[in-house]
């Protein structure tokens, strides 16, 4: 054999052992990765991310980039992070592409592009990643709001077992979002994600159950307890709410308080505002403010309107805690924020009176018109009484009328008493006792308001006849006013009583 035959032979040999030793560190990566040995996954994928050449494994390069985001502490962790991702899809990595998109979702290590980040779910789905098609899925459905072309992703990566992607499919099907609105198929994709161990699937399922027509608690129940016990929050704050109504089971507080504080602890929200609601209303505990007020502002803190609202009312009113305006008008300003109706409404009732602020009815006109837009009947109502006053506006009946007629729709039974009497004394309207009288018992006999009970009894002893029969009725209404709490209802009342 030449030297030149020999030499050639021995580089074939090195290539050949080199491509197998590239073969088995990516061999390697993967199964380490599947052992979740992280720290020795990430010295084996970097030699097969990188052979040398330029070339590499597509899975050990975002195998790297996946273990970076998943442990990295600083913005230089996430753009390296980024950086193996990016290689892994430019070698067809399904996953990297997919992981990629993500990072340029939320901006980790690279510039927030959607635009990019579009595209790459796109590439990741052709390469068949169903995390892909699922993420490009969620693009159609929330951004772009293009109900078929969402449909279609979620549908290819749920046949990919992905179970995400067939409960985005039952939700729209439950919904009737771009397709008929269809329960029992929603239910069918709902049970398929659950089998599949999609926690959101589980929860979706019961969700179904326990609201949808005809209601099966106990299905409800398992398929919340699926969801509760794969850390879902949701499904464990609606078993909370099972055992609280005892709906299907017999009611046990204690097992409710459990389950909800289960979902406070995943960080839901909402669970640790209701947490704050069961301490502060004594729901199966004794009543304890100061656990009320932590688990208020943890809700808060999560992004909770209602913890912000009701840690705000605390400070208003000085319960558990030092009355602090200045504190109740930061907790309402978040809460506004979230878009909580009510807190806008309160925030404005700040601004109204000058509490902890300097007095502004302009500007508390527009957090009530705020608050209103939000459907706060509160809100609508507490505008309604500007415009009737002149109040920081010009006084105007009909723009008063208009916005106690909104809140009033809004089962805001303060308003509803005002309409009636707008319509009693013809302010910015015919005078129409008929369409009073109904506005009065709405307030009074469907919302339970004091005031409207008040103007309902005025409305009966004002009658032309002074019969038995009307007295009789007003006295009725004054006595319901009064056990409302409204003190003119009590003179009203007393009036009659010593006229006997």
């Amino acid at each position: 054999m030449k030297l030149s035959q020999m030499t050639y032979a021995v580089s074939s040999c090195l290539l050949f052992l080199s491509g197998l030793s590239s073969a088995v560190f990516a061999e390697n990566c993967m199964q380490l990765m599947e052992k979740q040995d992280f720290k020795n996954a990430e010295e084996i994928c970097s030699q097969s991310c990188d052979d040398g050449d330029g070339d590499g494994d597509g899975y050990s390069c975002y195998a790297l980039g996946k273990i970076l985001a998943e442990f990295g502490e600083t913005s230089q962790d996430y753009q390296e992070a980024a950086t193996y991702l990016t290689k892994a899809c430019k070698l067809n990595s399904a996953d990297g592409c997919s992981e990629l998109g993500s990072f340029y979702v939320d901006g980790l290590g690279v510039q927030q592009d959607e635009q990019q980040a579009k595209t790459l779910f796109d590439k990741a789905c052709e390469l068949s990643s169903a995390d892909g098609c699922h993420k490009l899925g969620n693009v159609y459905l929330i951004v772009l709001q293009n109900f078929d072309k969402a449909k279609s992703l979620y549908e290819k990566a749920c046949s990919l077992k992905y179970g995400e992607s067939c409960s985005n499919l039952g939700y729209m099907y439950f919904n009737g979002f771009g397709i008929e609105k269809n329960i029992s198929r929603a239910n069918e994709l709902y049970q398929k994600a659950c089998d599949l161990n999609s926690s959101r699937g589980c929860y979706n399922l019961g969700f179904s159950y326990y609201y949808e027509e005809p209601r099966n608690f106990e299905q409800a129940k398992i398929n919340f307890e699926k969801a509760c016990t794969a850390d879902n929050a949701d499904g464990c704050l609606n078993l909370g709410y099972i055992y609280i109504n005892g709906h299907g089971v017999a009611q046990n507080y204690e097992q409710a308080r459990n389950y909800i504080t289960k979902a406070c602890e995943l960080n839901s929200g909402k669970a640790c505002a209701d947490l704050g609601s069961i301490y502060s209303e004594s729901v199966g505990v004794k009543q304890d403010l100061q656990q009320a007020i932590n688990y208020y502002q943890k809700g808060c803190e999560l992004d909770s309107s209602d913890g912000c609202m009701y840690t705000a009312v605390l400070y208003l009113q000085g319960q558990g805690v030092k009355q602090d305006y200045n504190q109740a008008k930061k907790f309402f300003e978040k809460s506004c924020d979230l878009k909580n109706g009510l807190s806008c409404s309160n925030l404005g009732f700040l601004y109204f009176e000058g509490l902890g602020v300097e007095q502004d009815h302009k500007f508390a006109n527009e957090l009530f018109l705020k608050a209103c837009n939000l459907n706060s009947g509160d809100g609508c109502s507490n505008l309604g009484n500007s415009f009737l006053n002149g109040s920081g506006v010009k006084q105007d009946y009909t723009q008063a009328g208009f916005y106690y007629d909104k809140a009033c729709s809004l089962d805001y039974g303060q308003a509803c008493g005002s309409l009636g009497y707008m319509y009693w004394k013809g302010l910015g309207t015919q005078r129409d006792l008929s369409k009073a009288k109904i506005n009065y018992e709405k307030s009074c006999d469907t919302l339970n308001n004091g005031f409207g009970c008040y103007l309902l009894g005025g409305f009966y002893l004002m009658q032309t006849d002074n019969s038995a029969s009307a007295t009789a009725f007003a006295k009725i209404y004054f006595e319901k006013a009064c056990k409302l709490g409204h003190q003119e209802g009590c003179e009203e009342l007393e009036k009659i009583n010593s006229a006997k």
